[in-house]
């Protein structure tokens, strides 16, 4: 059995805008976090995700601003000192 496709379930609760197909803001989701975390490590520096973050709640999702500060990564799974990359 496949697991249902998160977008899919955030339209239908109408927290996700429906104007565009489920997988279609699935891939662009995906596609852009990881050039967000490409940027993150050539660039060295957390700014690339939280922009990242930040602009796909303000484009995809009907709620509430939401604004990223460091202490807030960890709602994504990551933590401040865990995006900086170690000097070596």
């Amino acid at each position: 059995m496949q697991k249902p496709n998160t977008f899919a379930v955030g339209q239908n609760h109408g927290s996700v805008r429906n104007d565009l197909s489920a997988d279609a803001l699935a891939d662009f989701v995906w596609n852009a976090w990881e050039g967000s975390l490409l940027r993150m490590k050539l660039e060295d520096l957390v700014e690339p995700l939280k922009a990242c973050v930040q602009l796909m709640f303000d484009l995809f999702f009907n709620s509430a601003t939401y604004r990223l500060d460091p202490p807030d990564l960890l709602v994504v799974g990551l933590s401040h000192s865990s995006l900086r990359r170690p000097v070596i």
